[in-house]
């Protein structure tokens, strides 16, 4: 295949040559000027299809160069996509670790606050078997003090 600037070259070299030889036989009689017109269209034609391989050769290079610029887009895109995965595969991670340590801390908690409750029905009751000893104490001690009062009155009266 000849290269895009080679093509350029013989698109220039056609048109050189075509117009040399119209231009030649222009000065010649009517037949030669009449093959000096075949050639100069036939050299026009040369030329056009020269520039157009030339353009084709210029489009391929393009489409090359615009794939591959997409392909190194896609790639550093992809490689950024793939940063931005693993960052947020660590950021989950860590919310992962600190739901967990706030989960373990919550049933540490509520076994804690379970057993402080048994507790507190424990004393409660204690409580109120201390309350029932209470008014039975109470009692006894008035029962005592109105027996002493009457012993101290029994007192009073044999001192008199």
């Amino acid at each position: 295949m000849i290269k895009t600037h080679n093509w350029r070259r013989i698109t220039q070299v056609i048109l050189a040559v075509g117009a040399l030889l119209s231009f030649a036989a222009m000065f010649g009689p009517v037949w030669v000027v009449r093959i000096g017109v075949v050639l100069a269209v036939l050299a026009a034609v040369g030329a056009v299809v020269a520039a157009w391989r030339e353009i084709g050769h210029h489009l391929v290079a393009k489409r090359r160069e615009l794939a591959d610029q997409k392909l190194s887009l896609s790639r550093a895109h992809g490689d950024h996509l793939r940063g931005e995965r693993k960052h947020n595969a660590a950021v989950l991670d860590t919310l992962r670790a600190q739901i967990d340590r706030t989960n373990n801390l919550v049933d540490r908690l509520a076994d804690d606050v379970s057993g402080r409750r048994a507790e507190i029905a424990e004393l409660r009751r204690e409580i109120s078997g201390l309350r029932g000893d209470k008014l039975s104490l109470a009692a006894q001690v008035s029962e005592r003090d109105d027996h002493i009062a009457g012993l101290r009155e029994t007192l009073t009266v044999r001192e008199a």
